[in-house]
């Protein structure tokens, strides 16, 4: 009996790390056509951040500061089809949220 719940215990174990390991992979984000980064670093971060809230696949994207205090990149995101958005990365944690009036004139175009 002992044998055996050590053996369960171990199985168990195992097929537990095996189910987390595969959790935590992630699969590919899209990736813009065209990126245009006028920030000194940290541009990955801020288009990473930017595509848990809208799709960068085939976008043309232009990233800039923003104003205000702290860190705060713009990233204008154009789509083939005409579309525009801004999505507004602020923080350390560069939390990402896209901007209910973008500007006028796009200028990722």
């Amino acid at each position: 009996m002992r044998t055996t719940c050590g053996r369960l215990t171990v199985l168990l174990i195992v097929l537990l790390v095996g189910v987390g390991a595969c959790s935590m992979t992630e699969p590919p984000t899209s990736l813009p056509s065209q990126v245009n980064c006028g920030i000194g670093e940290g541009c990955d971060g801020v288009l990473a951040a930017a595509a848990t809230v809208v799709s960068l696949d085939q976008t043309r994207v232009l990233v800039d500061y923003g104003r205000g205090r702290g860190f705060h990149a713009e990233v204008h995101v154009c789509y083939p089809d005409g579309r525009y958005v801004l999505v507004d990365v602020i923080g350390d944690a560069l939390n990402a949220s896209v901007r209910a009036e973008p500007w006028p004139s796009a200028p990722c175009r």
